[in-house]
């Protein structure tokens, strides 16, 4: 087993507008849920199109719980998410084989408590490096590495929200940035170069990422993505033995991901060509808006009904793997930066004939597991760049005509489909080298080792390096009080005095209902809005005084001061206690 220095990793496990709807589901699901994406989780409807982020995310921790074999995994949440994360992970444990080396605490207590933890490394996946930079800044006591992994990096808004706080914030030679392919690693490399420099010509700051940027791809199940018997599998499908199956999985988007309709003008050719076959095209994935509907009126207008099948959201995407005969995917799309059902297709033994770009050049090998198909492009894109701050976060239409400019040469794409439905033994070779490469560089084992060298080193550094001036000024730390306290009328002072009002000598007044959001989010303890009572009840006090007493009680020494201190302003909010006048 590799061995590493780090035992500790943090985490932040971001799941605002999930737990709302969640309480009826088994813990379980709760838990496959968390690990869908640690940011905007939400309960998505069925005709929401599966993203392939949200997959790797959750597909990844889990494999880093299973296979790094760290000490100690921390994942800190918002108050009211901590519990039922727990549960989670404790209904999940036997499977996960997780022991006791997953913790879970609040944001609250991170920074209350932040180097009590011992963080010997953080990991984000969701691309935010300012954030933990920022606590590393201002809350810890010695340095530690942070990696950052991303998903798309092609939206204009990820430069505001994400490049341009990365290269302002303080960044160390033991950071890094974990690229899924040398096209992506290369992107995101342009865009920070260009980011740096137009921040500096505008700010006049020595703004840059000063970690490194590496390679690792994502990783899949090998043994849930596996070559399985090919009856078998159509059969579940109800799908004829003797069809010769081309399949393509994935989200069926011409806005990010790719356009099927030249795919189709080809295969229209390929039927034509091939009278004697039974060729089906299986198109399986949720789809964005109606291009579903769009793909449906080119069959029907192309009179290729009995030959193009629509599986909407398999239920098993490895048994549609083990049914098809080659796996294609005519990507045009910047957003793409990895392709993971390409390895899909690829560990259940399926040769796979793709577009020439971003991260599927990283993961077929053309000629031996499969054919990469040319790709073409051009600059022309600089109207779409001015206005792209104008369309907003969804990006629909800049992504779209961009991907609309990008060409997949249909002719060399013909020719390498019809050599693969000529040739069987050359596609039973493909599926055996897929198989073999799918195990030896993308099962998620040989990932996390990559991972663990990777922290192992950057830790090393990490111990040896002197850390930057400490500045605990941020421009993105909120000043909430100073910006809106002159909001009130009148400003509460520790010295204020303060009474219990009659309302709140009544037995139980803080279990009534109009109070129930406080305590689902986890903004209340009751035990010690009843010893603020309790203290208060005994003599008109204040603030200072009350803090003096719960000081001096064990079970409520360690509480933040300002925690307390919203206690009794929430007390006063619901009339328990009152300012004497």
């Amino acid at each position: 087993m590799l061995e590493t220095k780090m035992t500790t990793l943090g985490m932040l496990c971001r799941t605002a507008r999930f737990f709302e709807r969640s309480h009826q589901r088994s813990h379980e699901r709760i838990l496959d849920r968390i690990l869908a994406r640690l940011e905007r989780i939400a309960v998505v409807p069925n005709e929401t199109p599966i993203q392939g982020a949200t997959v790797a995310t959750k597909t990844f921790l889990r494999a880093l719980i299973s296979h790094a074999k760290l000490d100690k995994y921390l994942l800190f949440a918002a108050p009211n998410h901590v519990e039922p994360i727990k549960k989670a992970i404790q209904a999940g444990r036997n499977s996960w084989a997780v022991g006791d080396r997953v913790k879970v605490a609040s944001f609250l207590d991170l920074v209350r408590w932040f180097d009590t933890y011992k963080i010997n490394g953080w990991l984000d996946l969701e691309f935010n490096f300012e954030a933990p930079s920022l606590l590393r800044r201002r809350l810890s006591s010695r340095l530690f590495p942070i990696t950052v992994t991303h998903h798309s990096i092609s939206y204009q808004r990820l430069l505001r929200n994400d490049f341009i706080p990365m290269v302002l914030a303080e960044s160390y030679p033991f950071d890094s940035i974990v690229c899924t392919s040398r096209s992506a690693r290369t992107a995101i490399e342009t865009i920070l170069d260009r980011t740096s420099t137009e921040v500096n010509r505008e700010l006049r700051v020595d703004a840059r990422f000063r970690g490194r940027l590496e390679v690792i791809p994502f990783g899949i199940d090998t043994d849930r993505f596996r070559p399985r018997p090919k009856e078998l599998a159509r059969s579940q499908l109800g799908l004829a033995r003797e069809l010769f199956i081309i399949l393509y999985h994935g989200r069926l988007s011409p806005v990010d991901k790719a356009d099927l309709i030249p795919l189709m003008r080809v295969y229209r050719e390929l039927v034509t060509s091939n009278p004697k076959l039974s060729l089906l095209l299986v198109i399986a994935g949720g789809q964005a808006g109606h291009y579903r509907d769009s793909l449906a009126c080119y069959v029907r207008e192309s009179h290729l009904n009995r030959h193009v099948k629509f599986i909407v959201k398999p239920e098993d995407p490895a048994v549609i793997y083990s049914a098809a005969d080659l796996f294609v995917s005519p990507v045009d799309n910047i957003q793409e930066s990895f392709g993971l059902t390409v390895v899909e297709a690829m560990a259940c033994g399926l040769p796979q004939v793709v577009s020439d770009w971003d991260g599927y050049r990283d993961t077929v090998i053309d000629g031996q597991t499969g054919f990469l198909i040319p790709t073409y492009w051009m600059r022309c894109d600089s109207d779409i760049c001015e206005a792209a701050p104008l369309f907003g976060p969804s990006a629909i239409h800049d992504h779209a005509a961009l991907a609309q400019s990008v060409a997949v040469d249909l002719r060399v794409y013909r020719e390498r489909l019809q050599q693969l439905i000529t040739n069987h033994d050359l596609r039973v070779e493909m599926g055996r080298r897929s198989r073999e490469r799918a195990v030896s560089v993308f099962a998620w084992e040989i990932v996390m080792r990559q991972y663990q060298r990777l922290w192992a080193e950057m830790e090393a550094t990490a111990a040896t390096s002197n850390r930057s001036p400490r500045s605990y000024a941020s421009s993105v730390h909120p000043h909430y009080y100073e910006a809106f306290g002159h909001n009130a009328s009148h400003e509460i002072s520790l010295a204020t005095p303060l009474r219990i009002t009659d309302a709140g000598t009544r037995p139980g007044s803080i279990l009534m209902q109009p109070y129930q959001l406080a305590y689902n989010l986890k903004l209340l303890d009751q035990q010690l809005l009843e010893v603020i009572l309790r203290a208060v009840r005994l003599k008109e006090t204040n603030i200072s005084e009350i803090a003096m007493t719960l000081h001096g009680l064990t079970e409520y020494s360690t509480y933040h001061s300002d925690f307390v201190y919203r206690h009794v302003m929430w007390l006063m909010k619901y009339g328990l206690i009152e300012i004497v006048p």
